[in-house]
């Protein structure tokens, strides 16, 4: 039990711990971790927006619909919206004008929902006919309707300010503004409401309580929970999100996208009419206009807006350090660690191909004989495995060409000499049978009985024919003996000794294969050593002035330096660079997060060099590294390396030398997105002539916010320092080209 309390306890102390750090992040940070975190801090997070921003989102849908239950689906709407968004969406300052904008189309949305339900629900009794508008609409709704179309740098600091309750020095911090900038934009919308509203006909009386009628509500903490939770678990998809609070928040993402992909819709549904209209046009049409009906689009039927200055040019001053552009970093190649036996002094003027640097090359010169030694074995092995296949190859042949073929033949011999004494022998006993038959009938005719003579001549002839049969029969056999072991020799005995001599020869061909290998490996480690040795001796690979890689940060905290004779060194480690110091010199300054979308590749810079306090040196933009500075990674401050190179130089600079820079920014023009339309995936306006006509203008398009794009007055997309006009403050274009793209008067984007 007390094990458990101290648990409890200790998970309390770090949600105290986790709010506190969560309240003093920004929307776009607290953003970032709720789309990269789960569990409980990706609800700490998001419940950290939705305590910050909840209040105005519930004013703007309580001000929009007069049902609790229904400001209260779409207060959860606008933020599962965010939580469908939080991925893509880009924030550099606040979320607040674009939760208002999202609170806005969600409430009407709602609404509208609303009244087509009533409307079905009293069909059934009255006749269905239009409801009339009220006379006197509710403040707050036409409040937050004008506030909506206020352009947003307007419209960013009334959200802060009068609906959030910030004061200007908070929404100054927010927004990246001066003070005075955020009030008299404060200042000039609120103008800009008072009149609006009066147009729309509201006495005076209400629209001078307006500042004090926007004043932000307590939320219930309730609220906060509920809505974190069910954020976190659409993430998740661990818990219920209310059916209606989903299905109206699908239906504003669906209008997002609509309203995205408008103009690609109505190009691709123009085309189609065309191509339709060209197989009808000779037919009658009764009750249905052709393309020709259709009136074309006329300049001053188009709704224009003037270009303002969305963000006003800014000075950038921060801090960096000299390098010359010009220079050729130089780094060990020797494997491991090894020491260094001598190096040039810093500062010392070298020719390309001096002796700079020379590393201990005693260990690897060892390393380099025991190699040699192993290259030597692995080709004696190579040379006995080939003498061992040139043998198998002659067993091969010699018992083919020579022990088989023996043998065969000598086998042959033995059956044709077996043949030719078998017939003689058959000839014999033939001979022998006939004369004992002839000696018989002799006797026979005579009549008379056998002789001792006739006698022994009948025991001879039998002798010779039993004889001759022996023979006979001794060499039948020898010749199936003979015959058999040729069979045998052909079939069986030959084919298995010449397998296990061609079995041996593959043997010591792979042994040959395996050799060759092992040598090209041992000369490998060969040649690699004696590189390893070559690469001991460093040669300038430029004229200029040797500069050491010594980093100043180790030197504070180590107290010495990791670039001189007898330090140890290790592989890929930079040990040197040379300088051009009679070349062009660059500032590498470490921009904030926050200024990051002011700069560009162009900009002009002035560069004060704190050895020189008296010179002022002129210099340019040349690149803004596009991912933040590695050594800030635990920073949350992010900077991002910048390269500035000096377009006027002195002898006197040297690299290292630390330089204050500034930076002159432009004005950024604020163009809504409405008003742009793309081809090719680039932005352009219709930007209306002196005659009335418009003419399609590239926008060198920046960054954008939700609904807004900012970009750089007068500068192509392609080359920004071009100083080519593509767009001026106070240029009238088409709040929404999409007409005079569907007139042709504009290039239609592809479909």
């Amino acid at each position: 039990m007390a094990t458990s309390k101290r648990i409890a306890v200790s998970r309390d102390w770090l949600t105290l711990f986790n709010v506190g750090t969560i309240r003093d992040l920004t929307d776009g940070q607290l953003l970032e971790r709720f789309s990269t975190s789960v569990g409980e801090p990706a609800e700490l997070a998001f419940a950290a927006i939705v305590e910050r921003h909840g209040p105005m989102v519930l004013r703007v849908c309580r001000a929009e619909l007069s049902d609790t239950h229904d400001a209260l689906d779409a207060f959860q709407a606008v933020f599962l919206v965010l939580v469908k968004k939080a991925r893509t969406l880009w924030v550099q300052d606040s979320l607040g004008p674009w939760l208002h904008q999202v609170a806005c189309r969600t409430a009407r949305a709602s609404r509208a929902k609303s009244l087509s339900r009533r409307k079905h629900e009293a069909r059934a009794a009255v006749s269905e006919v239009d409801a009339p508008a009220p006379p006197h609409p509710d403040l707050h709704r036409v409040i937050h309707e004008e506030i909506d179309r206020l352009p947003e740098r307007y419209r960013a600091a009334v959200v802060l300010c009068d609906l959030e309750g910030r004061t200007h020095e908070q929404a100054a911090r927010h927004l990246g503004w001066p003070i005075g900038t955020v009030k008299s934009r404060q200042s000039r919308a609120r103008e800009r409401l008072k009149e609006r509203l009066g147009r729309r006909g509201l006495e005076p009386g209400m629209i001078a309580g307006l500042a004090g009628r926007l004043d932000v509500a307590d939320m219930p903490r309730t609220l906060i929970d509920t809505t974190s939770r069910i954020a976190a678990g659409a993430v998740s998809a661990k818990s219920l999100v209310p059916p209606s609070s989903a299905i109206l928040a699908r239906e504003v993402l669906r209008s997002m996208f609509i309203i995205r992909f408008a103009k690609l819709a109505a190009t691709a549904t123009i085309s189609a009419s065309v191509v339709s209209g060209l197989g009808l046009a000779a037919l009658p049409t009764k009750g249905m206009a052709t393309a020709q009906d259709a009136p074309a689009v006329k300049p001053d039927e188009v709704l224009t807006m003037k270009v303002g200055v969305g963000r006003p040019a800014r000075s950038i001053a921060e801090r960096g350090s000299l390098e010359a552009v010009k220079r050729e970093d130089v780094v060990n190649q020797v494997e491991g660690t090894t020491t260094i036996l001598s190096i040039k002094p810093e500062g010392t003027q070298v020719k390309q191909g001096d002796l700079v640097c020379e590393l201990d090359s005693a260990t690897i010169r060892d390393w380099l004989i025991n190699q040699q030694i192993a290259t030597k074995q692995a080709e004696q092995k190579l040379e006995a495995a080939e003498v061992a296949s040139r043998v198998a190859h002659l067993a091969l042949q010699e018992y083919e060409e020579g022990s088989l073929k023996h043998e065969l033949a000598e086998l042959g011999n033995t059956i044709d000499l077996a043949t030719l004494r078998r017939e003689n022998a058959g000839v014999r006993r033939g001979r022998s049978l006939l004369a004992r038959n002839r000696v018989d009938e002799f006797l026979k005719a005579k009549g008379r009985d056998a002789s001792p003579a006739d006698l022994v001549a009948q025991v001879e002839l039998g002798d010779r024919i039993d004889a001759a049969g022996e023979i006979l029969a001794c060499e039948t056999k020898t010749i199936e003996l003979a015959e058999s072991r040729r069979n045998v020799l052909m079939t069986l005995t030959g084919p298995r000794m010449i397998d296990g001599l061609k079995a041996v020869i593959r043997r010591e061909e792979a042994a040959i294969l395996a050799a060759k290998a092992r040598v090209k490996l041992e000369e490998s480690k060969e040649k690699k050593l004696e590189k390893q040795i070559e690469a001991c001796k460093i040669y300038a690979p430029a004229d200029g002035v040797v500069i050491y890689a010594n980093d100043q940060n180790i030197v504070r905290n180590v107290g010495k330096l990791a670039i001189a004779e007898n330090e140890t060194v290790r592989e890929r480690q930079k040990l040197f660079s040379v300088v051009n110091l009679g070349g062009p010199m660059r500032v590498v300054a470490r921009i904030p997060e926050s200024w990051v979308d002011w700069l560009y590749p162009g900009q002009k810079a002035r560069v004060k060099v704190d050895a020189l306090p008296e010179q002022t040196f002129e210099g340019v933009v040349k690149s803004v590294q596009g991912f933040p500075d590695p050594t800030s990674a635990a920073n949350p401050n992010k900077v991002y390396p910048t390269l500035i190179e000096l377009t006027t130089t002195d002898l006197q600079l040297r690299p290292g030398m630390t330089a204050q820079v500034e930076i002159q920014t432009e004005d950024l023009l604020s163009v809504p997105t409405k008003a742009t339309y793309r081809v090719d995936g680039k932005p352009y306006v219709a930007r209306k002539k002196a005659d009335g006509t418009y003419e399609a203008l590239r926008l060198n398009a920046k960054y954008g916010i939700p609904g807004e794009w900012f970009v750089v007055a007068g500068k192509t997309d392609e080359d920004p320092a071009a100083g080519a006009e593509t767009l001026r403050a106070g240029d009238e274009i088409a709040a929404d080209p999409t007409p005079l793209i569907k007139d042709g008067q504009l290039r239609k984007p592809p479909e």
